[in-house]
């Protein structure tokens, strides 16, 4: 008898468990889609476009061009100062939020 409760309540506590995990990764994916873009670039629409770089479909070939060409000088200025880059993630279309985002924590204080 003894035992049949404590494998009833290992397994409701498995499976709660199990449920705030799954709830913890739609809010994730849901509230924070950039990092789940980037765990799963080709699931938003990304297709790789060299080792490790992922861009829109909808990128222009000459864009795709600048993308390379900024890539390898990025990485080769990464590699001279600290060490290795693992991803890039280049968007065509970045919202304007996360753009202002951006020139207020590149700028000076």
């Amino acid at each position: 008898m003894r035992e049949k409760r404590f494998r009833r309540r290992a397994a409701r506590v498995f499976a709660t468990i199990f449920a705030l995990i799954v709830v913890a990764m739609v809010g994730t994916i849901v509230a924070f889609p950039v990092a789940a873009a980037i765990a799963c670039p080709t699931c938003y629409g990304l297709e790789p476009l060299s080792s490790n770089v992922f861009v829109e479909r909808t990128l222009a070939p000459e864009a795709r061009a600048h993308v390379i060409d900024a890539v390898t000088e990025a990485r080769k200025r990464v590699r001279d100062s600290t060490g290795s880059l693992k991803a890039i993630l280049a968007l065509s279309s970045v919202p304007a939020r996360l753009a202002a985002a951006h020139r207020w924590r590149s700028h000076p204080r």
